[in-house]
């Protein structure tokens, strides 16, 4: 496996995205929100980490 090709902005993507995932489940009062930020992530990392051939 290699790693991201851009793995600063893959760190401040997902920080952004669990920030506002807390967020929203402070607000909206759903402990469980981050079900919602993980689908994100994982999105997000298999975009990055997938072979560029």
């Amino acid at each position: 496996m290699r790693g991201a090709t851009e793995p600063a902005a893959l760190a401040e993507q997902l920080v952004t995205l669990a920030d506002g995932a807390a967020s929203r489940a402070m607000v909206l009062d759903q402990p469980d929100y981050g079900r919602h930020a993980r689908a994100a992530a994982e999105i997000l990392l298999h975009q990055a980490l997938a072979p560029t051939d």
